[in-house]
């Protein structure tokens, strides 16, 4: 594993020229120090102790069951429990997926949307692991190594955050402790506006809340925080 320090928008982009544009993915998280590679089903408070997987299961048929009256015209009793993961996943319930995507300005706005105090940071998985796993084994609970899952378009923000996941066989354990990932570190808490700069960068290269969630919700957002961002100028009170 490299481990890098950026201070500046400069430094990042230095170093995200790096990595294969084709192959590598990127995850941005808010806490450097105590954030592990590990999904969400199998983060302690997640899942009963004395059985993860018979509870997993259970949920996801819970959500396969409930969720039709909110799915309007698809057909999603042909859905594989790979798409029903996904869709799932999207939605919050905890599966044996964690969330990439090829953008690493995407993986940076995730990275510094909330402005943390401690360093926030991206983690790099290079391409070497399998692909598109779900063609060959029908069952996603019968994977036997961590693979990529690059799932159908069943939502405007899969797309438009360019994302799409991991699938770990042994959902507690620390992804990161075990694959060749490199740890991009963005030195947020020793810098208190160098995460304001960076959502500034980011939105010059139409990367903020609305592009990448495309909805009323995400439009709502975006306004929020341009009004902040001009509003908080000295220029504007001026007048």
């Amino acid at each position: 594993m490299a481990t890098y320090e950026v201070q500046s928008f400069e430094d990042l982009h230095n170093i995200f020229q790096k990595y294969d544009y084709m192959f590598d993915i990127f995850r941005g998280v808010k806490d450097a120090e105590n954030h592990n590679l590990v999904p969400k089903i199998g983060r302690p408070g997640e899942h009963p102790a004395y059985n993860l997987l018979k509870y997993e299961k259970w949920i996801l048929e819970k959500f396969k069951k409930e969720s039709l009256p909110y799915l309007g015209n698809s057909i999603p009793l042909q859905y594989s429990d790979w798409i029903w993961l996904s869709l799932a996943q999207h939605h919050g319930l905890p599966t044996r997926l964690l969330d990439w995507t090829r953008n690493p300005l995407v993986a940076t706005y995730f990275a510094i949307e909330d402005y943390p105090k401690c360093d926030a940071a991206i983690y790099v998985l290079k391409g070497e692991i399998a692909q598109s796993i779900e063609k060959f084994e029908k069952n996603p609970f019968k994977i036997t190594k961590v693979c990529k899952f690059i799932p159908p378009q069943i939502s405007p923000r899969i797309k438009a955050q360019a994302g799409l996941f991991t699938i770990h066989p042994s959902p507690e354990e620390d992804f990161g402790k075990i694959a060749n990932i490199d740890k991009i570190i963005i030195k947020t808490a020793s810098d208190d506006y160098l995460a304001r700069d960076l959502r500034r960068y980011l939105n010059r290269y139409g990367i903020h809340k609305s592009s990448l969630f495309p909805d009323l919700d995400g439009l709502a957002s975006h306004i929020r925080w341009l009004g902040f961002e001009h509003f908080n100028a000295t220029k504007y009170w001026k007048k």
